[in-house]
């Protein structure tokens, strides 16, 4: 049975990178699009108001704000209305279907919107559906929106790299973090 396991959980992984490596130049289109429509601060072509709102918030409770920007502020939005009207489109029927969906739990809840509930209170409607492929596929879409080359949508100004200590360039030396260096110094006292 675990060999069965074992072999689904290689399997899904080899196929989660086939996907990715298929829709690669798909994701960048999307990203190139979100970059150009966040900078010119267009309206959204393929998601309405409310589920914008609703993305927003869903977003950052995925990559919540502090005291630096969120993945709405960080233009996760925006790459994820990009995808729906490219490599995503066949997920927006259900991203807007879950979209509505929060909205209903919310004004049943409260009689406000999704967005205007309080933090808490999202995170509690959100925690029903983590398992659900709508929250799946926006968690998807946050990530990629947030963690893209910003000249390819999402990542103003490069702040999520700034957060993790990730440092653009075009070629890599050794020592590359500094877990890295210290492999290398203890490699060498060992040497010693």
């Amino acid at each position: 049975m675990s060999s069965r396991r074992a072999f689904l959980k290689l399997g899904g992984g080899a196929a989660g990178a086939t996907w990715l490596a298929l829709h690669a130049p798909a994701i960048v289109k999307a990203a190139d699009a979100a970059a150009r429509a966040q900078s010119a601060g267009a309206d959204f072509e393929h998601i309405g108001r409310a589920e914008a709102e609703v993305l927003t918030a869903v977003s950052d409770q995925i990559f919540p704000p502090d005291e630096r920007p969120g993945a709405s502020d960080l233009g996760a939005v925006y790459f994820m209305d990009g995808a729906l009207g490219g490599f995503m489109a066949g997920a927006a029927p259900m991203i807007k279907q879950g979209c509505a969906e929060l909205n209903e739990a919310a004004s049943s809840l409260s009689g406000l919107a999704f967005a205007e509930l309080s933090i808490e209170q999202q995170t509690t409607l959100l925690q029903a559906r983590e398992d659900t492929p709508f929250f799946g596929a926006v968690h998807f879409l946050t990530l990629c929106g947030v963690f893209a080359a910003p000249e390819h949508g999402g990542n103003r100004e490069r702040l999520s790299w700034e957060l993790m200590g990730f440092q653009p360039q075009h070629v890599w030396l050794p020592p590359f973090g500094h877990y890295d260096a210290a492999f290398h110094e203890e490699a060498v006292n060992d040497r010693s």
